[in-house]
């Protein structure tokens, strides 16, 4: 196992297909696809070691995601990972949360393989 990683999209059909994708690249995977709200409580109840955010499907609510748990004490350097999103989107979250990588969803499992354990 690569590491436990949370995967935040917004879309049911996506997220068990990237869901799927990333099992079989080696890594213990979550996945809410509901409620940016739901997000954050799992995150801070079962802490990950990477937080994986689509930004293809409500990209505010998801930046506000990243911003509210890296605000949380113990969490200031929790890995995220943002995936699509338009380049506007991904220049925003740039913005806002510091240290913060990108992918396309073609690119990702390359991308999180270098916090792989």
């Amino acid at each position: 196992m690569k590491g436990k990683l949370f995967l935040v999209i917004l879309n049911p059909v996506e997220g068990e297909q990237t869901r799927q994708e990333l099992i079989r690249a080696g890594w213990d995977v979550d996945v809410e696809t509901d409620d940016h709200g739901a997000a954050y409580d799992f995150i801070m109840r079962e802490r990950p070691d990477i937080l994986v955010i689509d930004l293809n499907h409500q990209p505010a609510a998801a930046r506000k995601v990243a911003r509210s748990i890296r605000m949380e004490k113990g969490y200031e350097n929790l890995s995220i990972v943002f995936v699509g999103g338009t380049l506007d989107e991904r220049e925003l979250a740039k913005a806002e949360i510091k240290g913060a990588l990108f992918a396309s969803h073609q690119e990702l499992p390359r991308v999180l393989d270098q916090f792989a354990q």
